[in-house]
């Protein structure tokens, strides 16, 4: 018991305000009536099972400003790449004249991989599907 004790005292001391704003947001609860009236298990299980996107997520992250911003998020933005450069290359293929290519949509996380405006986002996507997977 000591160590469940010790888990949630680490993690109420480090996040303690986005868990404050995910409580409120997802449960309907006040972090502090919540830690009085619930005993160590149930709050480590509320904390465990907050959904992706939720602010202790984004916080752990180390992007605290990504509230709601989940992968699925990222892969459908990837998507739309994909189907923006997919869409310029038909197009280029058809026309005598060379058309300059789209900028890739940027992502609030950004991606410290990417190479500027001409990612491939065929790359990204499949990079996604196995953070998804993984």
């Amino acid at each position: 018991m000591p160590q469940k004790a010790k888990a949630l005292s680490d993690l109420l001391a480090e996040f303690e305000g986005p868990l404050t704003a995910d409580f409120q947001r997802v449960y309907g609860l006040r972090l502090e009536e919540a830690v009085k009236l619930r005993s160590w298990d149930e709050l480590l299980s509320l904390i465990n099972w907050l959904p992706p996107g939720s602010a202790l997520h984004s916080a752990r992250e180390g992007k605290p400003g990504l509230f709601t911003w989940t992968p699925a998020e990222d892969l459908l933005l990837s998507i739309a790449n994909l189907v923006m450069h997919n869409t310029y290359a038909t197009i280029q293929v058809q026309s005598p004249k060379k058309i300059k290519p789209p900028k890739t949509i940027p992502g609030p996380r950004g991606d410290s991989k990417s190479s500027g405006d001409r990612q491939d986002a065929n790359a990204i996507a499949r990079g996604l599907l196995n953070a998804q997977e993984g």
